[in-house]
C-alpha cells in the first residue's frame, strides 16, 4: 500500500512494493516492534491511532487525512487576530480543509438553532464566491500556485468571526440595529483576515487594502420597476414602452460588470373593473387574471424583457404584506372609518376632487368626467377607511422641494409640486364596500371592506424587496440596508403621476421608510395624432408588429423615439425608416469591411503588432489621392477619439433616460466610420496591388494602408454593437459574434479603441449572412 505524502509532511513517502517482487518480501514490521499493541515503540489506544505523534517512519492517521490540529490551531489564531502582520508562510503551504468544514458545519448548526432554516442560500453564495475569488486571485498571482481548495481554505478559516456572531444569535435577537452593526463588524472583520492570508499566499507586499476590497466588495442593487400593468385588456405598445425603458436601462447598467441589478415588472390584478369584466365574460376574476397576466410574461418573454421579478398582487407574500402594511397604518393612527361623498371614477378606480371634474357632451348627453383621464365619473356617497394624507402633505413639499430630481422630467415635478401647495389633500378613501367590491383584499378585522387598489397596488415595489427583510429597525424608523434593492426607480406612465408621486412617498413616510429614488414619467405614444385606444381603433399590437419587423427593430425605434418629455408619434413608415437605416448604416458598415476583398483578423493582428505606429506618415506619403489626405487625417482622427469618448457620453444619457439622445451618439460613430471608409477608398488600393506593375514594397504600404482603414471601422463595429447591447440584444451579439469577439469582452471595459486586439477570426468568410436586411412596406 502507498502511502501518499501529506499536505503537512516534509517527510518523503515510502515507494510501494512491486507485485512482482515476491522473493524475499519485508512483511512490515521493523526489528524494534513487536507484533503486539503496547510492545516496542507503539503507543497503544484508540487515540494514538488517529493522533498527530503517529508512529516511528510514519506519518500519524489523521494527517494521511489531511487533518492537522496544530494547523488548525495557528490559523484559527491568526483569524482571531486579524492585525497580525507577519503571518507564517508555512501554515499556508496546505490546503487544508479540515477546519473550513468544521465551521462550516458549525455555521449551519447555529443558523438552524437560531431558527434560520433556510440557511442553503447562504452555502450557495459562499461556493460562487468561493470560485470567483479564486479566480480572482489566481489571474493577480503570477507565478505563484493557488488552487481551489487552498482559497476554499483561507475564505472557510475566515468564516469564523461570523460562526461567532451566529452563537450570539443563538441566544439573543439580532434583527435589529445592534445585530446588524455586529453583523458588519463580523464581515470586517471576516475580510481583513482573509487578506492576509492571501496576500502569504500570493507573496504580495503592501497591498492587503487592495486584496481586502474584492473580498469585501458589495455594491448596492440598481432597482428599476415598471408600472404594474392592469390586467382588464390586452398587452399593447404602451406597456411594451414601459418595459422597455427598465430593461434598457438595467441592460445598460449591466454593461458594467461590477454593478448589481434589480428589475421588476408585473400585473395589478384586483380592482372593480376587473370584477365588472370577468361577470360580463362569464369567467371567475381570478380566471380572468391569470390568463391576461400570462400575456404579459408572453410580451416581455417576446421582446427579450429580462425581469428578475414578475410579481402579481395576487402573490400570497404580497397580500401578506398588503395586510401588515394596513395594520401598521392603524396602530399608528393613519387610518380611520367614516363617510365619503364625491366623484368616483370607475375605469381610473378613484374618487376625483370637484376642481378635477369637468362637465362634457358624450353622445348627446352631458356628463362629468375627469380632466386628467377623460374618463366619466358618477357621484357616490359610501362608508370607507379614509388615509391621513394631508398629515404628510407639508412633509412632502419639503422633501421635493430638497429632492428636485425625485420627479423626471423637470415640467412634470413642478406640476406635482404646484398642486401639493395649492390646495390642502382631501384624505384618502382606501377601502371600497365588500358589497360593491368583490375581488380584493380583505381589510384585516373587517370583512364589510377591501383594501382599495391603488393601496394594495403601491405596496408592490415593497414586497418585491423582502420587506422587512434587508431593513433595519432604529426605533420607529426602518434603515435600509446595503444589501436590500431599495429604493427604487420607477418607470411609469404619465396618467399615473399622482399615484406614484402623492400618495405612495406619503405611505412610506407614514411608515419610516425612506421614499423612492426617482420616479421617471414617461409620455404616451400616439398614433395618428391621438392617443392609442380600442374606440378609435389605432391601437398598435406589439407581438405582430415584432413578426413582420423583427424584435430588436422595434426595441430600438421605441428607444431611438423615446423623448419622455413630450408625447412620442408611432407610424409604421417611422418604423420602417427606422429599420432601413439599421440595415443600410449599421448592418451595411459590417458588409463592407467583412467582404472577401478584406482581412479584418489581419487588420486587427497587425494593431495589436504596434504596425500603424507611423501611419499619419504614411497616408500622408502614399495615399492615391493626395487631395484627400487632408479629410483622411482629420476623420480617422475625429472617429477615434469619438469611439474612446462615447460609452462616457452614452452613459450620461442613459443614466438620465435621454435615450433619444444617447442613440444619436451610437449614430454618430456609425456615420463617422461610414464617411472614414467612403473617403479613404480602400478597395482601390486592393486594386492596385493586384497591379503587377508596383513594386513589392509599394504593395507593401497599399496593404498596411487598407488594414488600417479596415481596422478603424472593425473597431467602430465592435465598440458600437457593445454599446448598442442593452438596445437590440440579440442583433448586436450576431454581429459581435461575426466579428468573432470573445463573450467576457463585450462589457463596458472593453469601449476603448485598442481595447480588445484578439478578435476578427473568420469574420470575412463568405459563409456569413447579413445580421438584417430589409423588408418592404406594407
Amino acid at each position: 500500500m502507498q502511502f501518499y505524502q501529506s499536505n503537512y509532511s516534509y517527510q518523503q513517502a515510502q515507494p510501494s512494493i512491486p507485485v512482482n517482487s515476491m522473493g524475499s518480501m519485508d512483511m512490515g514490521f521493523n526489528n524494534d516492534v513487536s507484533g503486539t499493541m503496547g510492545g516496542g515503540e507503539l503507543t497503544p489506544g484508540l487515540l494514538a491511532a488517529f493522533g498527530t505523534s503517529g508512529y516511528p517512519g510514519e506519518p500519524p492517521l489523521l494527517e494521511e487525512l489531511g487533518i492537522n490540529f496544530s494547523h488548525i490551531k495557528s490559523k484559527t489564531l491568526v483569524v482571531l487576530n486579524p492585525l497580525m502582520k507577519d503571518i507564517p508562510s508555512d501554515i499556508m503551504a496546505d490546503s487544508d480543509l479540515a477546519g473550513p468544514i468544521l465551521f462550516v458545519l458549525l455555521f449551519g448548526t447555529l443558523l438552524l438553532l437560531a431558527g434560520k432554516v433556510q440557511f442553503g442560500y447562504i452555502y450557495g453564495v459562499g461556493l460562487f464566491g468561493t470560485v470567483s475569488l479564486h479566480y480572482l486571485f489566481k489571474f493577480m498571482s503570477n507565478d505563484t500556485q493557488i488552487d481551489l481548495s487552498r482559497s476554499a481554505s483561507v475564505i472557510g478559516y475566515c468564516l469564523l468571526p461570523l460562526v461567532l456572531i451566529s452563537v450570539v444569535g443563538v441566544v439573543a435577537n439580532l434583527d435589529n440595529l445592534v445585530g446588524y452593526v455586529l453583523s458588519a463588524v463580523a464581515v470586517l472583520w471576516c475580510t481583513y483576515s482573509a487578506s492576509g492570508f492571501f496576500v502569504s499566499v500570493l507573496k504580495l507586499h503592501n497591498v492587503r487594502p487592495l486584496i481586502a476590497y474584492p473580498l469585501c466588495i458589495s455594491s448596492k442593487p440598481f432597482y428599476v420597476t415598471t408600472p404594474i400593468f392592469y390586467v382588464n385588456a390586452a398587452p399593447h405598445i404602451g406597456h411594451l414602452y414601459s418595459m422597455m425603458i427598465a430593461d434598457t436601462r438595467i441592460r445598460w447598467e449591466k454593461l458594467d460588470p461590477a454593478k448589481r441589478t434589480y428589475f421588476l415588472t408585473g400585473t395589478d390584478e384586483h380592482g372593480l373593473k376587473i370584477q365588472n369584466t370577468a361577470e360580463k365574460l362569464g369567467v371567475e376574476p381570478k380566471e380572468l387574471v391569470d390568463k391576461v397576466s400570462n400575456n404579459f410574461k408572453l410580451l416581455a418573454s417576446k421582446f427579450n424583457i429580462k425581469y428578475d421579478r414578475f410579481i402579481r398582487t395576487t402573490d400570497t407574500d404580497h397580500v401578506e404584506l398588503a395586510q401588515n402594511f394596513w395594520n401598521m397604518m392603524m396602530e399608528k393612527g393613519y387610518i380611520y372609518k367614516g363617510t365619503h361623498s364625491g366623484w368616483y371614477c370607475v375605469s381610473d378606480e378613484t374618487f376625483y376632487p370637484e376642481s378635477s371634474i369637468e362637465e362634457i357632451e358624450k353622445n348627446g348627453k352631458k356628463v362629468k368626467v375627469s380632466i386628467e383621464s377623460r374618463n366619466e365619473v358618477v357621484y357616490e356617497t359610501e362608508t370607507n377607511y379614509f388615509f391621513k394624507l394631508s398629515s404628510f402633505q407639508q412633509h412632502l413639499i419639503d422633501y421635493l422641494k430638497q429632492n428636485p430630481q425625485f420627479i423626471k422630467p423637470n415640467h412634470r415635478y413642478k406640476f406635482i409640486l404646484n398642486e401639493l401647495m395649492s390646495a390642502k389633500l382631501p384624505d384618502l378613501s382606501v377601502s371600497r364596500p365588500s358589497l360593491r367590491l368583490k375581488w380584493g383584499i380583505d381589510v384585516p378585522n373587517d370583512q364589510s371592506q377591501k383594501i382599495y387598489v391603488w393601496f394594495d397596488a403601491l405596496l408592490n415595489y415593497l414586497t418585491a424587496t423582502g420587506f422587512p427583510r434587508g431593513f433595519a429597525k432604529d426605533g420607529s424608523r426602518y434603515v435600509t440596508l446595503e444589501n436590500s434593492p431599495w429604493p427604487a426607480t420607477h418607470i411609469i406612465g404619465k396618467d399615473i403621476i399622482r399615484f406614484h408621486c402623492i400618495y405612495w412617498p406619503i405611505f412610506l413616510m407614514a411608515a419610516n421608510i425612506e421614499p423612492p429614488k426617482q420616479v421617471v414619467v414617461h409620455s404616451h405614444w400616439l398614433c395618428e395624432g391621438f392617443k392609442m385606444s380600442k374606440s378609435l381603433g389605432n391601437v398598435v399590437e406589439p407581438i405582430e408588429l415584432s413578426e413582420y419587423y423583427g424584435v430588436d427593430p422595434v426595441r430600438f425605434f421605441l428607444t431611438e423615439n423615446s423623448n419622455i418629455d413630450d408625447d412620442c408619434k408611432f407610424s409604421e413608415a417611422l418604423l420602417q425608416r427606422s429599420r432601413d437605416a439599421l440595415v443600410g448604416k449599421y448592418c451595411n458598415l459590417l458588409s463592407r469591411i467583412g467582404g472577401k476583398s478584406f482581412d479584418i483578423a489581419q487588420s486587427v493582428r497587425q494593431a495589436k503588432n504596434g504596425e500603424f505606429k507611423n501611419i499619419e506618415d504614411l497616408i500622408s506619403r502614399a495615399c492615391l489621392k493626395k487631395g484627400n489626405v487632408g479629410t483622411i487625417l482629420k476623420l480617422s482622427t475625429e472617429l477615434k477619439e469619438s469611439l474612446d469618448n462615447v460609452y462616457r457620453e452614452m452613459d450620461e444619457k442613459f443614466t438620465n433616460f435621454d435615450y433619444i439622445r444617447a442613440i444619436q451618439l451610437w449614430w454618430g460613430v456609425i456615420n463617422q466610420a461610414n464617411q472614414m471608409f467612403q473617403v479613404a477608398e480602400p478597395w482601390l488600393y486592393v486594386t492596385a496591388i493586384k497591379d503587377s506593375q508596383i513594386n513589392e514594397e509599394t504593395a507593401t504600404q497599399y496593404q498596411l494602408l487598407v488594414n488600417y482603414f479596415v481596422y478603424l471601422c472593425a473597431e467602430a463595429m465592435r465598440i458600437s454593437s457593445i454599446l448598442i447591447q442593452p438596445v437590440m440584444p440579440v442583433l448586436s451579439n450576431q454581429v459581435l459574434t461575426r466579428l468573432d469577439v470573445a463573450l467576457e469582452k463585450r462589457s463596458s471595459d472593453f469601449t476603448k479603441v485598442g481595447a480588445d486586439l484578439d478578435y476578427g477570426k473568420d469574420s470575412n468568410s463568405s459563409s456569413h449572412k447579413p445580421p438584417l436586411q430589409k423588408v418592404k412596406s406594407r
